[in-house]
């Protein structure tokens, strides 16, 4: 049995169950928290709670890699007694195979896949196992009665020889507990896979094609089946950023898409895993190439929503977007209308989302009598900085200039041609705009630097410690006396910055202020 989940988890269950249950029509949901807050945990409790309201209920769990099925799948079943998770866990690794289960009796049945062995819309085309195979003649010669005797001489063989007669006698066993359904849908499958009719389309592509490569189709087709006669109830795609492409499949996967399209037109209820759904590229942003990350984000949302859900989201996103640029441009008596429209959209976009996805992050301090970190105020100058930088960078780029201004004091002549959003742009100078040069390199401007996290490190650490030029040992072994007695914190620091550019900037503009106070 698993351990009870935390209250934050437990609101996260509730909204995803909601979601899968009809709340949301797609009957899709995100859960985006962070790393290490118990993703795991939330799939295991909607599992369990969907689970109770039917009588069988089966589940896929699909995830990038065979360590992380086996690790997981274990974990999802948790909420049932040893013996109960034991008897719903199947040993069956690839949909092909499951027709070979015995019949079982359990309430629920989980299966783990990988999309390269299940899903991959790259799969060669071969013979596969002679057991599969051997299970697929007794299939067709139910189907269509004498079909593999017109087969060339050893052509279902492929190649096997004295493990033939042990493979027919184990598929024999497997066929036996087969039912007429799935029978039903194999048949189904060969008529898509091959057309209409199928038994004399068979033979004609193996008379065509290359030796074995029709095998591959009638596995392909046992696949289908498979899917087709044993639908999931409930299907979590964990890590699914590691094969994005399986939510788009074309018809280059069909086995994928007939996962996602359900059976008779309704699609399974869909639980996506990950904290990070889409990817946040600083590196584009430097050289100025690959999609946006944006562009994934709203994809997602179509994904979960439907496309009048991306429409709507990319229309409120754009206009609050706008509202940002436009708050930051006004004088500060005029944005009082601008920042109440924002806010609005803000809700409304969280009414939106909410529904469709959930993200849960740590907070900053988590332990107990541990200050909060000090605030960062920006001020009426550092907006002034941010719109000389914004207003001569290429609007293609303008979108990451935000992160640049926050990051790097003084982007517009910090950057330089090292950086896709400043290469070969001449910044001119303007008065409301500090620029560091030979005239004030002695003295800070009178309004500071325009950077809000300087300011903020300043206050953590007074520019008259660090403009000592000797460092206060951690263990003193004498009473120190003169500047360093006053000394009531350590001016030791370690910093943390997105960009390479900071680390320079921040150590010259440092120094000015203490060569100043020197």
């Amino acid at each position: 049995m698993s351990a009870r989940s935390k209250p934050f988890q437990s609101a996260t269950v509730r909204a995803a169950t909601a979601a899968l249950s009809g709340g949301n029509p797609l009957r899709r949901f995100l859960v985006a928290d962070e790393v290490g807050l118990g993703k795991t945990v939330v799939a295991r409790d909607t599992l369990a709670a969907l689970a109770s309201k039917a009588r069988k209920f089966t589940v896929y769990y699909i995830t990038s890699g065979l360590k992380v099925a086996d690790q997981n799948k274990v974990e999802l079943l948790r909420f049932l007694d040893k013996n109960e998770a034991k008897d719903a866990l199947s040993t069956i690794d690839r949909v092909g195979l499951i027709p070979f289960e015995e019949r079982r009796k359990e309430k629920i049945r989980l299966y783990a896949f990988t999309p390269t062995t299940s899903f991959s819309s790259s799969q060669r085309l071969y013979g596969g196992k002679a057991v599969e195979r051997a299970f697929i003649k007794l299939l067709l010669d139910e189907l269509y009665p004498g079909l593999t005797d017109a087969f060339p001489e050893g052509y279902i063989e492929y190649g096997a020889t004295s493990g033939w007669p042990w493979a027919c006698e184990e598929a024999q066993g497997k066929f036996d507990n087969v039912s007429a359904l799935f029978k039903t849908a194999y048949g189904r499958a060969l008529r898509t896979e091959f057309g209409k009719p199928a038994r004399e389309n068979i033979l004609r592509a193996i008379e065509t094609s290359k030796y074995g490569q029709s095998l591959g189709r009638m596995r392909k087709a046992l696949a289908q089946a498979a899917l087709d006669s044993a639908p999931p109830d409930l299907v979590i795609f964990d890590e699914f950023q590691c094969y994005r492409e399986l939510l788009d499949a074309g018809t280059d996967n069909p086995l994928a898409r007939q996962l996602l399209a359900g059976n008779n037109g309704t699609p399974p209820p869909i639980l996506l895993l990950s904290a990070t759904p889409y990817r946040f590229y600083a590196e584009r942003w430097e050289n100025g190439v690959g999609a946006a990350p944006h562009v994934e984000f709203f994809k997602i949302i179509e994904f979960l929503g439907g496309s009048a859900a991306r429409a709507e989201a990319e229309t409120q996103f754009r206009r609050f977007g706008d509202l940002l640029h436009l708050i930051g441009h006004l004088p500060a008596d005029s944005r009082q209308a601008a920042i109440e429209e924002a806010q609005a959209l803000k809700h409304h976009l969280e009414r939106l989302l909410t529904p469709l996805m959930s993200r849960t992050e740590r907070p900053v301090s988590d332990h107990a009598g541990e200050p909060a970190p000090p605030s960062v105020r920006i001020e009426p100058h550092d907006l002034d900085v941010y719109r000389h930088f914004t207003d001569h960078v290429s609007p293609k780029l303008a979108g990451s200039a935000v992160s640049y201004w926050l990051s790097v004091p003084l982007p517009a002549q910090a950057l330089g041609d090292r950086y896709q959003i400043s290469r070969n742009i001449d910044f001119p100078a303007t008065r409301s705009v500090p620029r560091l040069g030979v005239t004030n390199c002695f003295k800070p401007p009178k309004d500071g630097w325009g950077s809000a996290k300087l300011r903020a490190l300043n206050s953590l650490v007074p520019t008259e410690v660090l403009a000592l030029p000797w460092v206060l040992p951690s263990l003193t072994w004498w009473t120190p006396s003169g500047p360093w007695a006053k000394m009531t914190q350590s001016p030791k620091m370690l910093i943390f910055s997105r960009f390479r550019a900071t680390p320079q900037s921040l150590a010259a503009l440092v120094r000015v202020a203490s060569v100043n106070v020197v």
